[in-house]
């Protein structure tokens, strides 16, 4: 009768940590689809056509309201405070054989939208996150369409006292600062020509 007792207990504890592995497994098996969908589809870094693009952001969502290629593009709820906005880390890294980065931006808003574009590299992650190590640039976001392109030669020379390593970007962040009241942008077609 204790043997069986004894058994019971290791199997419903084997089923527990079972259990508690789930969501582990499941987040594993969430990222390997994102890595195998982004290496398919690059040279396009985000298109939003599939739920896995949208995967880990709290403030963002695929709409069909606005969208320049395909079927969706991705809602960004902006919300008041120091920055908001939309940021990609899990990036294919190597962009030596392009010539610039583009996206469109849909403003839905009469009111423009100062909003600021940054990417850096692995060494700028390393070097602390000093401002003048990674390309920053300002932009206005007008009512509407906004399709945006930047030379990746700038992207490039944007470190203050070296050059990025084009085939070590790490990240690309598209927000806004300070804004007085919630805001919405759609993005789509992030890709690198």
């Amino acid at each position: 009768m204790q043997r069986a007792r004894a058994l019971t207990w290791v199997w419903g504890a084997r089923m527990a940590s079972l259990l508690l592995l789930v969501p582990l497994l499941s987040s594993v098996v969430y990222e390997l689809a994102f890595r195998l969908e982004a290496t398919h589809q690059f040279p396009l870094l985000a298109g939003f056509e599939s739920r896995l693009s949208i995967y880990g952001y709290s403030n963002v969502q695929r709409s069909n309201a606005f969208h320049s290629e395909g079927l969706y593009s991705a809602e960004i709820r902006l919300i008041p405070g120091e920055y908001s906005g939309i940021s990609f880390s899990r990036l294919i890294r190597d962009w030596r054989n392009y010539k610039q980065l583009s996206f469109d931006i849909y403003n839905p808003d009469p009111q423009p939208l100062r909003m600021t574009i940054r990417v850096n590299d692995v060494l700028h992650d390393v070097n602390g996150w000093v401002d003048s190590d990674r390309f920053n640039w300002m932009f206005e976001l007008g009512p509407g369409l906004n399709h945006l392109v930047f030379p990746l030669k700038a992207i490039q020379q944007g470190p203050a006292t070296r050059a990025m390593d084009l085939s070590q970007v790490s990240d690309v962040i598209i927000s806004t600062r300070q804004i007085s009241q919630p805001r919405v942008i759609y993005l789509d077609n992030l890709r690198l020509e």
